[in-house]
């Protein structure tokens, strides 16, 4: 049985590198390490997507279930966004949120991933 969820497509197309980085960085969040007293710790520092489930189609490609989060004002000085309703099946997307695929990565890694209270922005 094929279920299908509507969403949207968001295509993001990056100035530079640099401005790649900072999209991925806005949207998906990012992991921040520091020694302190030689220990690594490691702080997530949240992005738009935190709480929304996203699914990643390509690069420069994600379905979203909800557009409310997403700045695109902010997103625009970085590169060109577009996004589009659309229909997709379930079955063909992963969905994780921000903080899922975060802690994900660090638990792969061996790290133990914390939340920063400080929320600094690009």
């Amino acid at each position: 049985m094929v279920i299908k969820i509507r969403g949207y497509v968001i295509t993001y197309k990056p100035n530079d590198a640099s401005s790649r980085t900072a999209i991925n960085h806005l949207l998906f969040g990012r992991m921040v390490a520091r020694y302190y007293n030689g220990r690594k710790t490691v702080c997530y520092m949240k992005g738009m997507l935190h709480n929304t489930r996203f699914g990643r189609l390509m690069d420069s490609k994600i379905f979203v279930e909800s557009l409310k989060p997403i700045d695109f004002e902010k997103l625009e000085e970085f590169g060109k966004i577009t996004h589009a309703a659309c229909l997709r099946n379930t079955d063909e997307i992963r969905f994780l949120t921000g903080h899922d695929y975060w802690k994900h990565l660090a638990s792969e890694k061996g790290l133990i991933l914390k939340s920063s209270a400080n929320q600094r922005r690009i």
